[in-house]
């Protein structure tokens, strides 16, 4: 027994060795494929060297270039305008493409990896709230859109032969002339691409530019090398700009394997190749596979043909259509591509078209095979849910990985025919990514970063501004009912100037303590008018006369509280008050006050005294104005409370206490600017703006802070319930100039069968398109709408435990939980409020580590 089993072990480790022996085999075989595959793959790229900076030489002779385009947001647009921007595209691309030349339009969809911060922040807070809105954004949720157009022109195999022959007789200098005469050509098309595409599209031709490495260092890269890496290996890094002649191939080149599934490097690569278009694709463009939030690139060629090569393709495939009409299969779309390739026909006679051979592909790249494969199946499911037939490529996939590859015109052709307005049709070349990405305003640094980054609804990242046009002063108007998140979008918009404006401050009018947390969490000053406590707030009228613009001021404001009760102010009273004025300068700034300016005022019927004097008697509103002292504390972020003042009973007096203060607050800043902030920048926050604009001084008030924005380098945001608040004041039509506005869900707008709320809501800026997305909104999320683009999107902030944590839910208690913790832990009362409100523990530590360092610096006692 024990011999036999002896013996079967030996014939066991027998056939295993051999067993092992061919597998070694084979792998060695296959390995050495793989590596054959790895050294020839240089050699199969199309690229030869990069002849200047924005110019690729291709192997074929040809020349290659690339222009990044960014077309007006089709949202917001009627369905007219989309089409008139299609054919203006088409048109662009019927003048520069022949049958020597060809595009690549390349759409890469991946997650936003653009998040700009500033240089320096003011405050710790601000750095950890900046800090928090690029982690989300870095977490790969939010989306960006790129689209490049790469152009590529080939010589002409005529010409080719004839500077063959030449240069065989001893002609030196054919050679170098056929060249010339490609390279020529290649500018003159490429000159007249962009020029065509620029009058639709923001057009950049990709070559040198020059930015910041890791270490802080400016730098040379390529931009159109870039592109090249990018669609070649799927990596998305910086390129910095060799010599001219380099070999681009070298520059590119990773170990790849062909065959069913393309690998590139450590990318494996899954194209998906579409077979068929729809009937229509007008309606039909690819944008919406965005909705899959999936990392692809969709890749749109156009094989251009001449008039001869068109007839006969268009020939032949109604005859195939016709033959598969003849035999009852799909016969009613065979007769509508009969009656297509017929009208194709006429187009190609009248030359309104360029007609060629076309190849959609979108490229899936991963690191496993697994994620590569179910991105392919989840997008060609989608295609055929909008559609299109596709498949996901395997027997062709290493000749349709090359065909995507810009310069590359042999591989991967299909039988389809399209022309240019197709491809305009087709291809997306509208922005997606919306939104300037810097503030382009004259007033601020260059490149100063957008104010802050939102979610639009379709998953794509939107860059928030406060002006639709770098000319604009900042604004920025919001309508919503309450409940909808409005206290938390203005405090946000205020944290953001304050983090990301170089040299900014916010002033926020509330009512209601919404933004009481943030204003305490920022060291800010928190202004309560009417407070009873002994340190109210005194803004000491007459205490700086010595001063011309004090003392013009004070005169305006003795005559506005006399005007307001209807007492006119004549020559003689003007005179008389600025008799008293003077003879105020002779007594010391403690004994100033309305009462004392009363004794001097020389008014025989004492009606103005009577009026002025009555300031005085209106409690701690009077106190406020007759103060001798000013004790307005100034900082980069004020909260003024105007509850208990706009509900008290003297309405022309809090008019006049308003207007005060904030002249005394444009002062401050205006002499911050005059000693050495000339940068400095203010924005103005109005929460529950009601009742300020619905009143004729109140709407004067704001009127004039408007007109004095660009001189005084101020902003102005104005926030509202409803909309008829802003239709019933007296700058209704001023308002309707505010460049950038915010519009909560309102459901009103279904039911308006009169159509007088849809109209109001377009006079103030809201478009048809952004009307229909109000009617439906829930929650929290809002439309904001550009006034100088008429464009409108879905955006949301996206608000986390910390964002929320710090901005406060405006709860009952919340606020006085606030200065409970600040009264136990003055030093740690932030971490300790954020830990107990959920925020997680790295999150916490890391704010508190940026509050030590802060401290240490300005020497202040350490937590």
């Amino acid at each position: 027994m024990s011999a036999i089993l002896l013996s079967f072990a030996i014939a066991t480790a027998f056939v295993v060795a051999i067993a092992n022996i061919v597998v070694g085999f084979v792998s060695s075989r296959a390995r050495s494929r793989r590596n054959l595959r790895t050294a020839g793959f240089a050699g199969e790229l199309p690229y030869r060297a990069l002849v200047r900076h924005d110019t690729i030489k291709l192997a074929n002779g040809g020349y290659l270039g690339a222009f990044e385009v960014d077309g007006p947001p089709s949202s917001g647009m009627s369905d007219e305008d989309v089409s008139d921007i299609s054919i203006r595209i088409a048109n662009a691309f019927n003048v520069a493409l022949d049958a020597r030349s060809f595009i690549h339009c390349r759409e890469s969809y991946e997650p936003l990896r653009e998040y700009d911060r500033p240089l320096t922040y003011i405050h710790p807070v601000l750095e950890w709230f900046d800090g928090i809105r690029a982690a989300y954004f870095a977490r790969g949720r939010t989306y960006s859109t790129r689209r490049v157009v790469a152009f590529t022109v080939v010589p002409d195999r005529s010409r080719i032969g004839k500077v063959a022959q030449a240069a065989q007789v001893g002609e030196s200098d054919a050679g170098d002339d056929g060249r010339d005469r490609t390279l020529r050509d290649f500018d003159e098309r490429c000159e007249a691409l962009e020029r065509s595409l620029s009058q639709i599209c923001a057009v950049r031709r990709l070559g040198e530019y020059r930015a910041r490495d890791r270490g802080g260092r400016e730098r040379w890269y390529n931009g159109l090398l870039e592109h090249v890496n990018t669609c070649v290996t799927g990596r998305r890094s910086r390129v910095v700009q060799p010599p001219l002649g380099s070999s681009v191939n070298g520059i590119v080149a990773l170990p790849f394997r062909g065959g069913y599934n393309v690998c590139v490097g450590d990318r494996e690569t899954q194209i998906v190749v579409v077979s068929q278009l729809p009937l229509a694709t007008r309606d039909l463009a690819f944008e919406r596979l965005r909705d899959l939030s999936i990392t692809y690139d969709c890749v749109v060629r156009f094989l251009p043909l001449d008039t001869a090569q068109t007839r006969s393709m268009l020939d032949s495939a109604k005859g195939d259509w016709e033959r598969e009409r003849s035999t009852g299969k799909n016969r009613l779309y065979a007769e509508r591509m009969v009656a297509d390739c017929e009208e194709a026909r006429v187009a190609v006679e009248d030359g309104a078209l360029r007609f060629g051979h076309g190849t959609f592909a979108f490229v899936v790249r991963s690191r496993s095979i697994e994620d590569a494969r179910e991105g392919a199946r989840r997008i060609a499911s989608a295609l055929c849910d909008i559609g299109y037939t596709s498949h996901v490529a395997s027997l062709s996939a290493e000749d349709d990985y090359f065909a995507s590859l810009p310069g590359v015109g042999w591989a991967g052709v299909r039988k389809f025919a399209v022309h240019t307005l197709n491809l305009a049709h087709v291809f997306d070349f509208h922005a997606s990514s919306r939104g300037r990405r810097y503030v382009e305003s004259p007033s601020m640094p260059a490149k100063t970063p957008a104010l802050a980054y939102v979610r639009a609804s379709d998953g794509v990242s939107r860059r928030l501004n406060l002006s639709g046009d770098p000319r604009d002063v900042f604004g920025l108007l919001g309508v919503g009912s309450m409940g909808r998140g409005k206290s938390l979008t203005l405090a946000s918009i205020g944290a953001h100037w304050l983090a990301r404006v170089p040299n900014g401050a916010v002033v926020v009018l509330e009512k209601g303590r919404s933004s009481y947390r943030l204003c305490r969490f920022l060291d800010g000053t928190y202004i309560e008018p009417l407070s009873t406590q002994e340190d109210a707030l005194g803004l000491a009228l007459f205490a700086k006369l010595e001063d011309p613009a004090e003392r013009r001021f004070t005169s305006e404001l003795l005559g506005d509280a006399c005007t307001l009760r209807k007492l006119p102010m004549r020559a003689d009273v003007k005179e008389a008050v600025s008799h008293a004025l003077d003879s105020m300068l002779t007594l010391p700034p403690a004994q100033r006050n309305v009462k004392a300016f009363c004794g001097l005022l020389q008014d025989p019927f004492a009606e103005h005294r009577s009026v002025l004097l009555g300031l005085t008697r209106a409690g701690m509103l009077g106190r406020t104005l007759d103060e001798s002292v000013d004790s307005l504390t100034l900082s980069r972020w004020m909260t003024v409370e105007l509850g208990p003042l706009l509900g008290h009973d003297d309405p022309v007096a809090h008019i006049l206490v308003l207007k005060a203060l904030l002249w005394r607050l444009r002062a401050m800043f205006r002499r911050m600017r005059e000693q050495g902030q000339p940068d400095l920048h203010v924005l103005f926050l109005i929460d529950e703006a009601k009742t300020i604009i619905e009143t004729q001084e109140g709407g004067k008030f704001v009127s004039e802070l408007r007109r004095e924005a660009r001189r005084d380098q101020l902003g102005i945001g104005l926030f509202v319930q409803a909309i008829e608040h802003l239709s019933r004041s007296p700058i209704a039509a001023e308002l309707q100039e505010i460049p950038v506005t915010l519009w909560w869900g309102n459901p009103a707008l279904r039911s308006d069968e009169s159509g007088v709320l849809h109209r109001q809501y377009a006079d103030f800026g809201c478009p048809a398109q952004g009307i229909e997305r109000v009617a439906e909104l829930r929650g929290s999320s809002f439309v904001v709408a550009e006034r100088e683009t008429g464009t409108s999107d879905v955006v949301d902030w996206v608000a986390d435990r910390a964002m929320i944590a710090l901005m406060g839910r405006s709860r009952p208690g919340d606020n006085a939980r606030v200065d409970a913790m600040r009264a136990e832990h003055p030093l740690d009362w932030r971490e300790r409020l954020l830990s107990a409100e959920g925020v997680p523990a790295e999150t916490v530590e890391y704010l508190s580590v940026l509050l030590q360092r802060y401290r240490g610096e300005r020497g202040e006692e350490v937590a």
